[in-house]
């Protein structure tokens, strides 16, 4: 069951999801569109969670190691998600 997600054709509005910035821009349909989940989602911004890892208007935060050399991150060489029906 498909619940709570953004699903395609809808457009998360992401910083740069292709180089793995997945944190919300204004007017994202992400924002205020989690779920709460009791003793999980706390420390909100808005009338509610928002989809992803990053909420926004908070600080950006990553984890692993921030040290010269050692800094990683996604990259999207051009693959696609997909959406299979969500069952």
């Amino acid at each position: 069951m498909v619940r709570n997600n953004l699903v395609p054709p809808t457009d998360p509005q992401y910083t740069d999801a292709r180089n793995g910035e997945l944190w919300p821009r204004a007017g994202s349909p992400a924002i205020d569109a989690g779920e709460t989940v009791d003793g999980v989602t706390t420390g909100v911004r808005g009338d509610g969670p928002d989809q992803g890892a990053y909420e926004y208007g908070a600080p950006i935060w990553s984890t692993g190691c921030n040290l010269a050399g050692c800094e990683s991150r996604v990259r999207n060489d051009g693959w696609k998600a997909a959406y299979s029906g969500g069952r």
